[in-house]
């Protein structure tokens, strides 16, 4: 397996290199945006396959730039793939944990977001991870902005909304974004959708959940309570278990899409990658949510999608195969 080792720092290393030669004065760098859906399976989105229209938003990215076929993460934990993600190292060199009491990502381990800043990039962070992906475990190093706590989309993206439109425009930035709502509710539905995406496959669905709400209105315990074999599940269930999420992805697509649609006309030089930091299962294995070794876990997205002007210079969209992963 190859490794994808600090992804969006190369790229920014190599578009800075070809621009350069032959020209007679250094251009504009260019900007960096890395999103980070949660628990986003690949073979949930359009443009990898998925016959249902929960992802327009992010098909129409991938039709403008690279989709990585085959990207692999590291962890199904979300702290220990983020610090892969900002590291470049595997889970074993970082150390990072949130099990026995924790590790912190040390300080000796430099992070993109630090390489960035020394280059005098604005750098700043938005997540709606708050337990894991926040200062208690180090991982706001090299951001001048880290902004943490437990917001849907729509919240956090109207603050990054303020940031973007706070920026000194005569220097490039790096920004990190984390959306946590495909991930399984820890209050109500197992994967929460409003209308008019609630109810657009789940349909007539009387099965195991609609037992458990009264007895303990929460999603993530529902799917642990399937695990352990507290409560007895059928196909039917992990039907309405996979199709709420899809519910849930295609509302978070729309969201994204509304801040793209605003934000992307004040981002018009940025390189836009998107990936995720593990899947989600639904019963394949006999096991629900992110602790198995299999595809749907272990494959995530991986959409590099650069601004317009080198899209004339790099040529067509393409899928490319070569296994990476989210290092």
């Amino acid at each position: 397996m190859s490794r994808a080792t600090r992804l969006v720092w190369s790229l920014v290393a190599g578009v800075a290199l070809s621009t350069l030669l032959g020209c007679s004065k250094p251009p504009r760098r260019p900007s960096f945006l890395l999103v980070s859906i949660d628990t986003l399976r690949a073979d949930r989105l359009g443009c990898y396959g998925y016959e249902r229209d929960t992802t327009p938003t992010l098909d129409a990215l991938a039709a403008r730039g690279y989709r990585f076929d085959q990207c692999a993460t590291v962890s199904e934990n979300t702290l220990i793939s983020h610090a892969s993600m900002f590291t470049g190292l595997d889970a074993e060199a970082h150390g990072v944990t949130h099990l026995d009491g924790g590790r912190i990502l040390h300080a000796n381990f430099r992070t993109i977001a630090e390489d960035f800043r020394d280059a005098g990039y604005q750098t700043a962070g938005f997540n709606s991870h708050g337990a894991w992906l926040n200062e208690a475990f180090e991982m706001h190093q090299g951001f001048d902005v880290f902004v943490h706590g437990h917001d849907d989309a729509e919240a956090l993206l109207a603050k990054v909304d303020e940031w973007l439109d706070g920026l000194d425009q005569d220097r490039p930035f790096f920004l990190f974004v984390h959306l946590f709502d495909v991930h399984s509710d820890a209050a109500g539905r197992p994967y929460a959708a409003d209308p008019p995406f609630f109810g657009r496959w789940t349909g007539d669905y009387t099965g195991a959940w609609k037992d458990w709400v009264d007895r303990d209105p929460s999603g993530s315990s529902f799917l642990n309570a399937l695990n352990d074999g507290e409560v007895a599940w059928a196909a039917e269930d992990a039907a309405f278990l996979s199709d709420a999420y899809d519910e849930g992805l295609a509302q978070l697509d729309a969201t994204l899409g509304r801040f793209l649609d605003g934000s992307l006309a004040r981002m018009d030089d940025a390189w836009v990658t998107i990936t995720s930091d593990h899947g989600e299962e639904f019963g394949e294995h006999g096991r629900f949510m992110h602790g198995t070794p299999y595809d749907g876990v272990q494959r995530v997205p991986l959409l590099i999608v650069p601004p317009a002007l080198e899209r004339d210079r790099l040529g067509e969209a393409r899928a490319l195969s070569p296994q990476v992963t989210i290092l």
